[in-house]
């Protein structure tokens, strides 16, 4: 089956056509979310269009998804004027084919969990960091999305009640002191530095002391997180995604702290790094798409 797969991220769309558990013909566009819901679907549909061979196609969205009636029921701000777009509907009546749509997260997991770190282990939790933090959580092989279909959204806990001001508005959320935008505040504020997570680690692993104290605080405050979802879920495997995450050092940092912060009882979860990176949300998208269709 031939599924032209699309991750739409705030700043880009990458695309791709998934046939026999591979992906072809990559690509990606800018995502111009600010231009509003009928631009991004006149922009899905050019890109549909160069796939003419496709039988259904499958979308990894960054918002809160309801993936049984394919409409976002709560847009992230990247969003604007997005929340309760029926894009399914909307798409399927324009391509003549069937659509499905998920959050980003649960995307990726759904591909980590066919084709990466997770494959073969039918319950495993899921965690991305990077702007903000996402969460995925599997049990028997399939997604548990909760009463509004939003479930694993582990950014917007509480960890520090009265702390920081979140994005969401609340105030101490997981996110504002654990997602790499936290990271790259910190060590702005700490070092007068302004550096991206990819340069972060490059002067950690160049051997920069002030910036690797700062990068082990932020890992206190990534386990302290981690650690409460390990302690309510109990699960056999974590996997650990998003750029900061795919390097060694802060991976290795990440899993040392946390050994200390479970209880023994908890310890025997397996901490995994994420091995699809950018493509497990295209992945993912795909593999829900064919469920949809068998």
């Amino acid at each position: 089956m031939k599924i032209l797969t699309l991750d739409i991220g705030g700043s880009f769309i990458k695309y791709a056509l998934f046939e026999n558990g591979m992906l072809t013909q990559p690509g990606s566009v800018p995502t111009q979310a600010s231009l509003g819901p009928e631009a991004l679907l006149q922009t899905i549909l050019r890109l549909a269009a160069r796939f003419p061979e496709k039988e259904a196609v499958g979308i990894s969205f960054a918002s809160q998804i309801n993936p049984t009636e394919g409409y976002i029921s709560s847009a992230t701000g990247t969003f604007p004027g997005f929340t309760g777009l029926p894009i399914k509907a909307l798409l399927e009546q324009e391509l003549g084919v069937p659509v499905s749509i998920d959050n980003d997260v649960n995307c990726a997991a759904v591909g980590e969990g066919h084709q990466g770190a997770a494959a073969g282990c039918p319950d495993f939790l899921c965690l991305t960091y990077g702007t903000g933090i996402g969460g995925a959580i599997a049990i028997g092989g399939s997604l548990y999305y909760g009463q509004t279909f939003a479930a694993g959204e582990v950014g917007h806990m509480t960890l520090y009640a009265g702390g920081l001001r979140c994005n969401c508005g609340r105030q101490g959320c997981y996110e504002a002191y654990a997602s790499t935008a936290a990271l790259i505040r910190r060590v702005y504020e700490e070092h007068g530095l302004t550096l991206d997570g990819r340069e972060i680690c490059e002067r950690i692993e160049q051997g920069d002391k002030a910036l690797r104290k700062t990068v082990s605080d932020w890992v206190g405050d990534v386990c302290a997180g981690l650690a409460s979802c390990i302690h309510m879920l109990n699960p056999p495997v974590v996997v650990l995604g998003g750029g900061i995450m795919e390097n060694t050092v802060v991976f290795d940092l990440v899993r040392a702290q946390l050994e200390q912060e479970l209880l023994p009882n908890f310890r025997q979860a397996e901490i995994l790094q994420a091995r699809l990176g950018n493509t497990a949300g295209m992945i993912g998208a795909a593999i829900q798409a064919q469920k949809l269709c068998c």
